[in-house]
Protein backbone atom coordinates (compact mmCIF):
# COMPACT_ATOMS: atom_id res chain seq x y z
CA UNK A 1 0.00 0.00 0.00
CA UNK A 2 0.91 3.63 0.45
CA UNK A 3 3.30 3.05 3.35
CA UNK A 4 5.10 0.20 1.59
CA UNK A 5 5.63 2.43 -1.46
CA UNK A 6 6.81 5.32 0.72
CA UNK A 7 9.29 3.11 2.56
CA UNK A 8 10.82 2.05 -0.74
CA UNK A 9 11.11 5.69 -1.90
CA UNK A 10 12.77 6.73 1.34
CA UNK A 11 15.30 3.91 1.23
CA UNK A 12 16.25 4.92 -2.30
CA UNK A 13 16.29 8.69 -1.81
CA UNK A 14 18.14 8.74 1.51
CA UNK A 15 20.56 5.88 1.03
CA UNK A 16 23.39 8.33 1.76
CA UNK A 17 22.13 8.65 5.34
CA UNK A 18 22.36 4.93 5.83
CA UNK A 19 18.56 4.88 6.07
CA UNK A 20 17.19 1.37 6.36
CA UNK A 21 14.33 -0.59 7.85
CA UNK A 22 14.70 -2.28 11.19
CA UNK A 23 14.85 -6.05 10.93
CA UNK A 24 12.16 -6.63 13.55
CA UNK A 25 9.69 -3.96 12.40
CA UNK A 26 8.68 -3.48 8.78
CA UNK A 27 7.53 0.09 9.40
CA UNK A 28 10.42 1.40 11.47
CA UNK A 29 13.42 3.23 10.04
CA UNK A 30 16.86 3.90 11.41
CA UNK A 31 19.60 6.21 10.12
CA UNK A 32 23.30 6.55 10.89
CA UNK A 33 22.92 10.26 11.76
CA UNK A 34 19.84 11.35 13.75
CA UNK A 35 20.10 14.87 12.30
CA UNK A 36 19.19 13.42 8.91
CA UNK A 37 15.73 12.54 10.18
CA UNK A 38 14.68 16.19 9.98
CA UNK A 39 14.70 16.08 6.18
CA UNK A 40 13.27 12.58 6.09
CA UNK A 41 10.38 13.68 8.32
CA UNK A 42 9.52 16.54 5.97
CA UNK A 43 9.26 14.16 3.01
CA UNK A 44 7.15 11.74 5.05
CA UNK A 45 4.78 14.48 6.17
CA UNK A 46 4.14 15.54 2.57
CA UNK A 47 3.04 11.98 1.79
CA UNK A 48 1.07 10.98 4.89
CA UNK A 49 -0.39 14.44 5.55
CA UNK A 50 -3.81 13.57 4.05
CA UNK A 51 -4.02 10.48 6.27
CA UNK A 52 -4.85 12.02 9.64
CA UNK A 53 -4.68 8.71 11.50
CA UNK A 54 -1.01 8.12 10.56
CA UNK A 55 1.75 9.80 12.55
CA UNK A 56 5.46 9.24 13.02
CA UNK A 57 7.33 8.72 16.26
CA UNK A 58 11.00 9.68 16.58
CA UNK A 59 13.55 8.52 19.14
CA UNK A 60 17.16 9.40 18.39
CA UNK A 61 18.09 7.80 15.04
CA UNK A 62 14.84 5.80 14.92
CA UNK A 63 11.54 6.67 13.28
CA UNK A 64 8.42 4.55 13.05
CA UNK A 65 4.89 4.92 11.76
CA UNK A 66 2.01 4.51 14.18
CA UNK A 67 -1.64 5.36 14.73
CA UNK A 68 -2.29 8.82 16.16
CA UNK A 69 -4.25 7.37 19.11
CA UNK A 70 -1.42 5.11 20.33
CA UNK A 71 1.61 6.78 21.87
CA UNK A 72 3.29 7.33 25.23
CA UNK A 73 0.78 10.02 26.12
CA UNK A 74 -2.35 7.93 25.58
CA UNK A 75 -0.68 4.94 27.24
CA UNK A 76 0.33 6.92 30.32
CA UNK A 77 -3.13 8.48 30.55
CA UNK A 78 -4.70 5.03 30.46
CA UNK A 79 -2.44 3.67 33.21
CA UNK A 80 -2.99 6.75 35.40
CA UNK A 81 -6.75 6.51 34.91
CA UNK A 82 -6.72 2.78 35.62
CA UNK A 83 -5.13 3.39 39.02
CA UNK A 84 -7.01 6.61 39.77
CA UNK A 85 -3.92 8.84 39.65
CA UNK A 86 -4.59 12.48 38.67
CA UNK A 87 -2.22 13.92 36.07
CA UNK A 88 -1.01 16.48 38.61
CA UNK A 89 0.50 13.57 40.55
CA UNK A 90 2.40 12.20 37.55
CA UNK A 91 6.09 12.79 36.75
CA UNK A 92 7.30 12.32 33.17
CA UNK A 93 10.95 11.75 32.27
CA UNK A 94 11.90 12.05 28.61
CA UNK A 95 14.81 12.72 26.30
CA UNK A 96 13.53 12.04 22.77
CA UNK A 97 10.86 13.24 20.37
CA UNK A 98 8.65 10.26 21.16
CA UNK A 99 8.35 11.55 24.75
CA UNK A 100 6.71 14.80 23.66
CA UNK A 101 3.29 13.17 23.26
CA UNK A 102 3.29 12.22 26.95
CA UNK A 103 4.13 15.79 27.98
CA UNK A 104 1.46 17.22 25.68
CA UNK A 105 -1.17 14.70 26.73
CA UNK A 106 -0.69 15.33 30.46
CA UNK A 107 0.06 19.07 30.67
CA UNK A 108 -0.39 19.11 34.47
CA UNK A 109 2.27 16.45 35.04
CA UNK A 110 5.73 17.34 36.32
CA UNK A 111 8.26 17.18 33.47
CA UNK A 112 11.92 16.27 33.66
CA UNK A 113 14.70 15.60 31.17
CA UNK A 114 18.47 14.90 31.21
CA UNK A 115 21.02 17.28 29.70
CA UNK A 116 21.35 15.16 26.54
CA UNK A 117 17.64 15.46 25.70
CA UNK A 118 16.54 16.74 22.30
CA UNK A 119 16.11 20.52 22.24
CA UNK A 120 12.38 20.18 21.59
CA UNK A 121 12.06 18.17 24.80
CA UNK A 122 14.04 20.76 26.79
CA UNK A 123 11.77 23.50 25.39
CA UNK A 124 8.68 21.53 26.43
CA UNK A 125 10.03 21.00 29.95
CA UNK A 126 10.93 24.69 30.24
CA UNK A 127 7.40 25.75 29.25
CA UNK A 128 5.77 23.77 32.07
CA UNK A 129 6.56 23.03 35.68
CA UNK A 130 9.61 20.86 35.32
CA UNK A 131 13.33 20.34 35.77
CA UNK A 132 16.17 20.12 33.23
CA UNK A 133 19.03 18.18 34.75
CA UNK A 134 22.63 19.25 34.18
CA UNK A 135 23.50 15.54 34.04
CA UNK A 136 23.07 13.22 31.00
CA UNK A 137 21.32 9.87 30.61
CA UNK A 138 20.84 7.74 33.76
CA UNK A 139 22.60 10.28 35.94
CA UNK A 140 20.16 12.85 34.65
CA UNK A 141 17.23 10.66 35.69
CA UNK A 142 18.62 10.23 39.20
CA UNK A 143 19.47 13.90 39.48
CA UNK A 144 15.96 14.71 38.25
CA UNK A 145 14.46 12.51 40.96
CA UNK A 146 16.59 14.05 43.71
CA UNK A 147 16.40 17.70 42.65
CA UNK A 148 13.21 17.82 40.59
CA UNK A 149 10.56 15.24 41.38
CA UNK A 150 11.13 14.73 45.11
CA UNK A 151 11.22 18.46 46.02
CA UNK A 152 8.20 19.14 43.80
CA UNK A 153 6.14 16.48 45.56
CA UNK A 154 7.37 17.46 49.03
CA UNK A 155 9.90 14.68 49.47
CA UNK A 156 13.56 14.69 50.41
CA UNK A 157 16.17 12.32 49.03
CA UNK A 158 19.86 11.61 49.27
CA UNK A 159 21.33 9.62 46.41
CA UNK A 160 24.49 7.60 47.01
CA UNK A 161 26.34 6.50 43.88
CA UNK A 162 28.71 3.57 43.64
CA UNK A 163 30.46 3.32 40.29
CA UNK A 164 30.85 -0.28 39.21
CA UNK A 165 32.16 -1.84 36.01
CA UNK A 166 34.01 -0.40 33.01
CA UNK A 167 30.76 0.07 31.08
CA UNK A 168 29.92 2.92 33.40
CA UNK A 169 26.92 1.17 34.92
CA UNK A 170 26.26 2.15 38.50
CA UNK A 171 24.58 0.82 41.59
CA UNK A 172 22.56 3.33 43.56
CA UNK A 173 21.08 3.41 47.04
CA UNK A 174 18.46 5.99 47.78
CA UNK A 175 17.30 7.08 51.16
CA UNK A 176 13.86 8.63 50.87
CA UNK A 177 11.92 10.51 53.49
CA UNK A 178 8.70 12.47 53.19
CA UNK A 179 6.50 14.44 55.51
CA UNK A 180 3.97 11.63 55.38
CA UNK A 181 6.12 8.63 56.29
CA UNK A 182 9.17 7.49 58.18
CA UNK A 183 12.51 7.41 56.40
CA UNK A 184 12.86 4.31 54.24
CA UNK A 185 15.75 2.77 52.38
CA UNK A 186 15.15 2.19 48.68
CA UNK A 187 17.23 0.72 45.90
CA UNK A 188 17.43 1.88 42.31
CA UNK A 189 18.31 -0.62 39.63
CA UNK A 190 17.93 -0.71 35.85
CA UNK A 191 14.33 -1.93 36.09
CA UNK A 192 12.57 0.21 38.66
CA UNK A 193 12.63 2.40 41.71
CA UNK A 194 10.83 0.61 44.50
CA UNK A 195 9.36 3.08 46.96
CA UNK A 196 7.96 2.11 50.33
CA UNK A 197 5.58 4.50 52.03
CA UNK A 198 4.29 3.09 55.31
CA UNK A 199 2.75 -0.30 54.44
CA UNK A 200 2.40 0.47 50.75
CA UNK A 201 4.92 -0.62 48.12
CA UNK A 202 4.73 0.42 44.50
CA UNK A 203 7.10 0.27 41.49
CA UNK A 204 8.04 3.32 39.41
CA UNK A 205 9.47 2.16 36.04
CA UNK A 206 12.61 3.94 34.80
CA UNK A 207 13.06 3.98 31.02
Amino acid sequence: GMLESLMGQLESRFSGLGLRRQDNDAFSLVVDDACGLDEVSCVIQDTVGPYEEIVTQRAGPYLRFSHRDYNKGTSLSFVASRFGIPSSHVAIFGDGHNDLDAMRHLPEAFRCCPSNAAQEVKDMVARGHGYISPEPRTRGVLDGLAHGVFPYFGMKAEVLKELSDADGRSAFNMFLSSSRSRQGKNRIDKECLQCRNGKDSFPIPIT
